[in-house]
Parts: structure tokens; sequence; C-alpha cells
């Protein structure tokens, strides 16, 4: 009983020194917590307490017993909550005092999930211009490969230095398909796809003299991928044979998929990636870089360990989808051993051109034929590769051609199997679109609790330069229908007729989507709002991509655009005009999502000012306590109902085909070719 009364005790001592230390802003704005009179640590032993509470407590001190009693509290209730702000507790790693707790608690996750591991690698890749970042990667190579080889040298005993690449797997061959191989697996596999995006970006558009371009180039390396991804299952397979109780190769049958599931399960990787279909995926031709779609058959991680009890021998071999190969001797005799290095070969030889060759200059792309460059840099993830006709930009529903991929897919018995479709791009930074879009997915989960829609997808850095992101389908940008319907037509004429059958649907969703990217653009007070960077999808739902410029930053920073959010004509007329039912709901949602984010202030603040630390263009050459301060007073903490409705009004008004909105829109078209 002692013990309990001294844990408690403990516990509370803590919990005073939180309460007493918490800055004044966070009591002024939400008493209903931090008020003098209520006992915080019944607060913070209550259900009500989460992620989102903890988070800012862990932010704002510097206290040695305070972050080790948080991240303890953090690892024992909230671990799958703290994966959605991975990104903020490495960034704290970056500042904080005290923050070997935080690399600790990061190393300790790493040593139990491989998947994890790999994860934040990738972010630690991101934001490499760090010197403390360097060293947490090195140790975390350091902890896998500690559990899986000796680090002693046989010659003079001293700690094996060691470089994670082919060649170290090639020296022990031991590990081969170890946690440290399917590790170096994946992000080689990452790496890949950056380093292909820069290949393509060397090689003509249109090649004369029977020359390779990007198109032969492309489908030839995503063939060389699927060789591998074979091969790897096969050494898998072996080793499973001899071993199949060692849930070392639990995962090695692909490559870990780096997305979220859904937003309530955040689960760190629910799928794998088993082949990649050449057919359905392409490089885009922009000016500036060459980004890759992929379509992806994907298997849940639940289904791993099960992954060979689908298949006898003979239907394994017809899986790997690789003839000469029919047996296990036939994979481990001399002839595949080559098969395989010539492969690796490969890569080597693409590696070594890609250093030497010179990029070609924005001005000889323009030489080419620019009829297959793609204008605008948003049209990288919009354009749909079906024909569209007069009336369906949207293109073939995806989910009708995924059930004809799998009908002929060999992965199809798998109960999970699902196709994934996701954009790699290089040589473009994402820190910021990443970031944009972890704040977009806070107020989607805030305000999809009231009814109100907000479109979010998912982005993974994998490098300072690179990274993945959801493919967008059944969308297509404002700018892509209106070029894709009779010129006469605006939107609101396509929209009635396209939507012909399901109108007062449609309109529903236009409106709850208005709302909840108006509410968005409000606070985050996102620009360069042109038709190329909206979208529409085959649902009625409008949402926006492209973050490049938030929190007070514009193109060229001139601020040209002061509405606080696009509202033009052409939305108001789908909604039946201003005195419509459909209209007063629309601004009936808008103000009840205003207040409902009121609520969130605190954990919205505190992924702002640690992220304000992390490098990201929006916040060069700004002062952070000016940044929340304008942040602050979006929220009308000092306004009541009546005076938040009033408001509103004023700003629909203002916003409504705004001089400066419409003026930007003329520019977009004369300058880039964006209709509006």
């Amino acid at each position: 009983m002692e013990s309990k009364k001294k844990d408690k005790n403990d516990d509370k001592f803590i919990i005073d020194k939180l309460a007493s230390n918490i800055d004044i802003i966070y009591k002024n704005l939400n008493n209903s917590i931090f008020n003098v009179n209520y006992d915080l640590y019944h607060y913070i032993k209550s259900d009500f307490f989460n992620m989102d509470s903890l988070l800012p407590f862990l932010e704002q001190h510097n206290e040695e017993g305070i972050i080790d009693y948080l991240i303890n509290l953090m690892t024992s209730k909230f671990l799958d909550q703290s994966f959605f702000y991975i990104s903020q507790l490495i960034i704290l790693i970056s500042y904080k005092k005290y923050s070997w707790s935080l690399e600790q608690y990061i190393l300790d996750r790493c040593s139990n999930q491989i998947k994890f591991s790999i994860k934040i690698t990738l972010l630690l890749k991101a934001f490499k211009s760090y010197t403390n970042f360097q060293k947490l990667l090195y140790n975390i190579e350091y902890l896998l490969i500690k559990k899986n080889i000796s680090l002693k040298d046989s010659n003079n005993g001293t700690i094996f230095k060691f470089i994670i690449d082919d060649d170290f797997f090639v020296t022990n061959p031991n590990i081969v398909n170890s946690e440290i191989y399917y590790y170096y697996k994946c992000l080689s596999f990452y790496e890949k796809l950056k380093n292909l995006c820069l290949l393509l970006f060397k090689y003509p558009l249109n090649p004369e003299d029977k020359k390779i371009g990007r198109k032969e180039t492309f489908q030839e390396l995503i063939n060389l991928i699927n060789q591998e991804l074979n091969y790897f299952r096969m050494e898998n397979y072996i080793k499973i044979q001899k071993d199949p109780h060692n849930k070392k190769y639990l995962y090695n049958k692909g490559y870990l998929l780096p997305f979220n599931r859904t937003l309530s399960n955040l689960d760190p990787y629910s799928f794998i990636i088993v082949n990649i279909i050449p057919e359905y995926s392409f490089c885009f031709n922009t000016k500036e870089r060459v980004p890759i779609k992929l379509c992806c058959e994907c298997i849940e991680i639940s289904e791993c360990e099960n992954f060979y009890n689908l298949y006898d021998d003979n239907e394994f071999f017809n899986v790997i989808d690789n003839e000469s190969i029919v047996s296990t001797n036939d994979f481990l005799s001399q002839q595949s051993v080559l098969e395989r290095k010539k492969i690796f070969d490969k890569w080597k030889e693409l590696e070594k051109f890609l250093q030497d060759k010179e990029i070609i200059t924005n001005e000889e792309v323009k030489k080419e034929d620019t009829n297959d460059l793609i204008e605008d840099k948003v049209k990288e993830f919009v354009v749909v590769d079906y024909n569209l006709d007069a009336l369906n930009p949207f293109g073939e529903p995806v989910e009708k051609i995924n059930e004809k991929i799998k009908e002929k897919s060999k992965f199809k018995n798998f109960k999970t199997y699902k196709i994934k479709n996701f954009i790699a791009k290089a040589n473009d930074d994402l820190k910021q679109e990443m970031f944009a879009l972890q704040m977009i997915k806070k107020f989607q989960e805030i305000l999809s609790q009231i009814g109100i829609f907000v479109k979010s997808y998912e982005i993974i850095t994998t490098s300072e330069n690179s990274g993945l992101m959801d493919f967008l389908s059944n969308t297509n940008s404002i700018d892509g229908i209106l070029k894709s319907i009779p010129s006469k037509w605006k939107l609101n004429q396509f929209f009635r007729n396209y939507f012909k059958k399901n109108l007062k649907e449609a309109q529903k969703n236009f409106a709850e989507s208005l709302a909840g990217f108006c509410i968005v653009s409000y606070f985050l007070q996102i620009k360069d709002r042109h038709n190329g960077n909206i979208m529409l999808d085959n649902k009625g739902h409008i949402f926006h991509i492209d973050f490049g410029f938030i929190f007070g930053s514009s193109p060229k920073n001139l601020g040209f655009e002061k509405a606080e959010f696009k509202l033009v004509k052409d939305y108001v007329d789908i909604l039946d005009g201003f005195d419509s039912e459909l209209f007063i709901y629309f601004k009936k949602k808008f103000v009840e999502g205003i207040i409902e984010c009121k609520k969130h202030f605190i954990i919205l603040s505190s992924m702002i000012r640690i992220m304000f630390h992390a490098g990201i263009k929006c916040f060069d050459n700004q002062n952070i306590d000016f940044v929340l301060k304008d942040f602050q007073q979006r929220f009308f903490f000092n306004n009541t109902e009546e005076e938040i409705i009033n408001f509103i009004d004023k700003m629909i008004n203002y916003n409504y085909e705004n001089f400066f909105t419409r003026n930007y829109d003329y520019f977009q078209y004369f300058t880039n070719g964006i209709l509006y």
C-alpha cells in the first residue's frame, strides 16, 4: 500500500509542476482544462487526456523529470496515437533540452518495430541537415545490425564499421532476410524510385534515331523492380523452408508502403507492395521534373504470416513470375545467381549514368515537343490516364479499373488484396507539403465529427528532395474539367449535367466540402488558389491541393491574394444562389466549423510552434510570435456566437468574387493558360 501511495504522490508532484509552469495563454484559452481550481491530476489520469493533450505539455516544458514523465505516459497509454505526431516528436529532438529522453523513446520503438524504424529513417533523411539527426540515424542502424550480427571484428576486436548497401550484404550473407536486410531493401526501393525520377529527366521526351526515350526507360526499370521483388520473395521462401517459425522473415514478401491506412487506424505501414503493374504506371513530362505514377498490388501486413500457405510449390513459382525458375534448386543455381547479379549491375550502371550525364536544362526541354509538357506544376497529380469524354472528365471509375486488374492478378486470393496508386517525386522539397497535409488531416478529424467534409491525402518525404504521395483517383482539377467540356459552359452547367441523376446529393456534398476548405483556407492562409490547384471529385466534393504557400507566404512574396478563401460566382450558382437553402446550409456549416475548431486550438498551435523549427519554407523570415498571434486571432476567442455569425457573413460578402481573387485568375490564364 505504501508503494502505491508513493507512486501517486510522485505523479502528483510532477503534475503540480506542470500546472504551475503552464503558459498563461493556455489558461486563458481553455478554462475547462487549465482552470486554477481544476484538479489537473485527475484530468491527466482520466480518459479525456490523450495525445492531443500531452503534446502541448511536452512542447512547453524543459524540465527533465516532466519530460520523462510525459514520455512514459505516451509510451504506456498513447503509443498508437503518437504516430500521427511523429514529425513533431522528431523536430522536438532538434532543439529541445533533455532531448535524449525523446531519442531513447524513438530507439526503443525502433528496436520493437522494423516498420517504425523505416518510417523514422525516412523522416530523419528529410531533415538530415540537423547534426543530432545524423547521430540518431547511425544509432538506429547500429541497433538493427546489433540485433542481427556480431559487431566484433575477428581480427582486432574493434567495433565493426558498417555501411548499409548491397556490398554490405554480399560480405555478410548470414543476415540476408533478417530485419536489417528488410530495412535496407525498403530504403533501397524508395531510393531507386527517387533515382528513377531523376534519371528519366535526363532522357529525351521524343527520341530520334531510335534512341531510348523516357517511356521505354521507365517501363524497363519498372520491370527490373518487379524482378527484384520476385527474387526477394524467393530468398524469403527458401529461408522459411529452413526456419518456418522465425518471425524475422515476416514482412519479406514485398516493400512496405509508407502510408497510414486511415485516420482512425494509425498503424504505420498497413500494406506491403507485392507487384507494380506496368500497364497502369507511367511518368509525367513536366518542365522541372519527371514524377512517376505507380499502380501497385498490395496486401495487408496481417496476411504476411500466411503468405506462402495459399500456394503449393508449383503455384508459388508461378507467382514469382520467372519462367527460368521452377524449383528451389534452380533458384540456388549458378545461372540464377548470375541473373540476380545482372539486376544489381544494371542499377549500378544507371546510378553511374545519373552522376555522369548532365541534366537537361529547362531550355532544352522547351525545344522538345512541348505538346507533351504539362504546363502547370499541379497537373502532375491530377492528370488521369484514361480517355476523357465531354461529360466525364474524371475518366473511368478507378473501382472498375481495379476490378479488371484483380481479375487477372496472381495475388487476388488474398483477403486484404488492394490496389494502391501513388506518385513518386524527386528534385522537390516536400516537407512543407507534408506539414500542410498533416494540419489538414487534423482539421479533417475535427470537422468530420460535425458533418463537414475535408479531403486529405497522404504524403511522406523519403529524403531532403524526394517523396511519395497518394494519387488522386476519380478527380480532376477545375481547370482540367473546363478544358474537357464545351467552351461555352461554366462549371455550374457541367455540375448540373454530370450530376443530374443525383443532383441534390452532389450539391450537399459540394456545400459541406466548400465549407470545409473555406475553413481550412481561412486558418492556414492558403494562397496560389488558381483552378489548377482546386479539385472536384466524382461525388461533387470540392477540395484543394498544392500547399506551397501557407501562413502568409505567397508567390514572389507579393501578397496579391487578399481574400481569406476563394468564393466565386460558379460556386454560389452550384448552390442555387445566395438566398437558397443550400447556401444557408453552407454558411451554417461554416459557423459550426469555426466554433468546433476553437476547442482544438491548443494542439493546432502546438503543431505549428514545433514545426517552426523544422526549416519549412513558409516560416522563412517570419517571427513565431507574430505567426501564432495571427493564428490565435482567427479563432474568435473574445466573441459571442452571434458576433461570429455576423463576422462570417461580412467575410463571405468580402470574399465573394473578390477583386484580387479574380485578377489572380486572369494572371494565371494569360501566363499559364489556366482557365477560370
